[in-house]
């Protein structure tokens, strides 16, 4: 199948070079801190993937389809990329993860929470919501001291 409209060339050759699997990758696959180099990447990728979502965007509507909106996640990810060029701009010897900002691990929580929260009584929920974070923390901190030592 060939395609006949530049435009639409152009929309279908962004889809195969999708760039947001390789940012998240990055962005997922580092610490708390990135070198300069990976943050270069990052900002490139999530530049592509944003750029590139925008053009998707633009184009379904242009064209009548209710697909790709703009939603605030990507807009995030826009002020994402302004932190990161901002320290990229200011020679910074480590770049600050995005992933901090996540809150991913919060929709997680509370989705343990709630599960929690349906296995016991609501009259204990708090004292055993408290234990579930005291042996959790525990078994972290030893595995920490076993790794250091």
């Amino acid at each position: 199948m060939e395609c006949q409209d530049s435009e639409q060339r152009r929309v279908l050759s962004f889809v195969l070079a999708w760039f947001g699997v390789k940012f998240f990758d990055l962005m997922y696959a580092h610490e708390m801190w990135l070198d300069p180099k990976y943050g270069a990447t990052l900002y490139e990728l999530g530049s592509s993937f944003t750029n590139g979502y925008g053009l998707l965007a633009a184009y379904v509507m242009k064209s009548q389809q209710c697909l790709y909106a703009i939603k605030p996640k990507i807009h995030f990810y826009r002020h994402i990329l302004l932190d990161i060029k901002q320290q990229l701009d200011n020679k910074c010897s480590a770049i600050l993860s995005p992933v901090i900002f996540d809150c991913q691990q919060d929709e997680d929580q509370i989705g343990r929470l709630c599960k929690l929260s349906r296995q016991v009584d609501a009259r204990v929920l708090v004292r055993r919501t408290l234990e579930f974070y005291l042996v959790t923390s525990s078994i972290l901190c030893r595995r920490h001291l076993k790794r250091c030592r």
